[in-house]
């Protein structure tokens, strides 16, 4: 039995089968009489058994005919599968994508955003992890993950890895909206403030730090430390105390008057980069280019669609 066949001979076949007819089968593949008739002895020659016989004005399957059949069907729905996987990995509509992502840019940044992307792209299949920024750089390095989105002033010495900056994060001061806290307080005046924050070992934490040292802003001791803006936010609304939040993770709660921020005397503002982690962008399928592509533009967009009041709040 000789396998090596062509599936455009398959695809005569199983139509004649289908149709019982090879004069109906040569219409609708516009093809000849004789040219139909070829492939199926063809056909019948290559695999040394008989297929068909005539049943009056049809044809129909032997035994070993019908088998064929069915095995040449699937080998031909398979085969238009994986042709039409192959079209969209090329053309970016189907693939894989791996995120890795920071607490926050993961909770609060992209999920939209991913949401949006996958609903022009049924087929696309993506997941994303969340780590601690340096944890979130080791995976893209390792290969792990296909690239990253960290909040972050400046990438580690002897990475191997691109950064680029996409968009802005900002920490801000927020309090219950039905607080005792002050709307406004001065520099000075923080340090005096019932405070509750990540824990001490975290990126934000140094993040943060070393943006209040630059501002000339000193925190008090926490009263207690929490490891997710969630579990935060909730304290807040029990407490009365205050945080230094991103503005990302409390925009929501912002916008329904659920929690209120408290500005600092001078305007001082405390902002981070946006920064895509990512190895070499020549090895990025179309699909994980068009994701890449769309988060760039999706974060570029949300914070150029803010407001003046809104980027402070």
């Amino acid at each position: 039995m000789d396998l090596r066949i062509q599936l455009s001979k398959l695809a005569v076949y199983c139509r004649v089968v289908e149709l019982e007819s090879v004069t109906k089968t040569a219409k609708e593949m516009y093809l000849s009489q004789p040219v139909v008739t070829a492939h199926v002895r063809t056909l019948q020659d290559r695999l040394g058994v008989q297929l068909l016989y005539r049943d009056g004005h049809s044809m129909r399957t032997t035994e070993e005919g019908r088998l064929i059949y069915e095995w040449a069907k699937d080998l031909l729905t398979r085969s238009q599968e994986m042709a039409r996987r192959i079209e969209g990995l090329a053309d970016g509509s189907a693939g894989a994508a791996a995120i890795a992502a920071s607490m926050t840019a993961g909770s609060y940044l992209l999920p939209d955003l991913l949401a949006r992307f996958l609903a022009e792209r049924p087929s696309a299949r993506i997941g994303m992890d969340m780590f601690d920024p340096e944890h979130v750089i080791a995976t893209v390095e390792s290969g792990e993950h296909d690239f990253g989105v960290i909040i972050a002033r400046k990438p580690p010495s002897g990475s191997a890895l691109n950064f680029e900056e996409i968009g802005e994060e900002e920490f801000l001061l927020v309090t219950d909206v039905d607080s005792e806290q002050p709307e406004q307080v001065s520099k000075s005046e923080v340090a005096e403030l019932h405070f509750v924050a990540s824990p001490k070992n975290r990126v934000r934490t140094h993040l943060l730090n070393e943006l209040l040292r630059e501002k000339g802003i000193e925190r008090g001791p926490p009263a207690i430390e929490l490891g997710h803006a969630e579990a935060m936010k909730r304290v807040l609304k029990t407490t009365g105390a205050v945080s230094f939040l991103f503005r990302s993770s409390v925009e929501d709660e912002l916008e329904r008057g659920e929690l209120r921020r408290i500005e600092i005397e001078g305007g001082e503002r405390l902002p981070a980069p946006i920064l895509l982690a990512y190895r070499d962008s020549r090895s990025f399928s179309a699909l994980q280019r068009d994701l890449v592509e769309s988060i760039r533009q999706g974060i570029a967009g949300a914070q150029s669609t803010d407001s003046p009041a809104t980027a402070g709040a």
